[in-house]
C-alpha cells in the first residue's frame, strides 16, 4: 500500500487535476477537499486517519471526461464509484472498509451502503464538499458576471 502522500505526488492522482468537476473544481481539487474533510472528521469518530485521508483521495478516481459520458452507459453518479474503487486497487491497494467507503459513497444510489465508519464519513464528507465546490463555483460565476470569460 502506498502512502497518503505517495498517493498525492503519484502520476495517476496528477491525472484527475485535468478532469473538470462542479463548475470550477477538478476531480483533484475536489478530492483533495474531501481529504481534508475526512482528516478533520477522523479523530471525533474513531476512524484511522491515515485511511480516512485516504478514501477522500480515491474516492472519485474516475478518468472519464464529461464529454465522455454520453458515450458510456448510464449514468455517471452510479459507475464512477465503481471505476474510482478498481482504480484506486489498481494503483494504490486498499483494505475492505476502504473498498466499501469508496465504492457507496454515492448511498442511497449505489448497489449498497456504507457498513464502517469510514464510509458514512465519507458520505457525508463527499457532500460537504460538494457544496464546497458548487458554492465556490457560484460566487466565481456571480463575481464575472458581465465580463467576457472563455473559460
Amino acid at each position: 500500500m502506498r502512502t497518503n502522500y505517495e498517493i498525492i505526488k503519484s502520476p495517476e492522482f496528477k491525472k484527475l487535476g485535468e478532469i473538470p468537476k462542479h463548475y470550477t473544481s477538478t476531480v483533484k481539487e475536489h478530492s483533495l477537499r474531501v481529504a481534508y474533510i475526512m482528516w478533520k472528521m477522523a479523530d471525533k469518530f474513531g476512524i484511522d486517519r491515515k485511511s480516512a485521508v485516504r478514501v477522500g483521495l480515491l474516492h472519485d478516481m474516475c478518468y472519464t471526461m464529461p464529454e465522455e459520458r454520453a458515450e458510456r452507459k448510464g449514468y455517471y453518479v452510479f459507475y464512477h464509484p465503481a471505476d474510482a474503487v478498481k482504480n484506486a486497487q489498481k494503483y494504490y491497494g486498499i483494505n475492505v472498509k476502504e473498498y466499501n467507503a469508496i465504492r457507496y459513497h454515492m448511498f442511497p444510489v449505489a448497489p449498497g451502503m456504507p457498513i464502517y465508519a469510514v464510509g458514512w464519513c465519507l458520505f457525508f464528507a463527499d457532500k460537504i464538499a460538494t457544496g464546497w465546490d458548487y458554492y465556490a463555483g457560484m460566487k466565481k460565476k456571480k463575481d464575472t458576471a458581465g465580463q467576457c470569460n472563455y473559460l
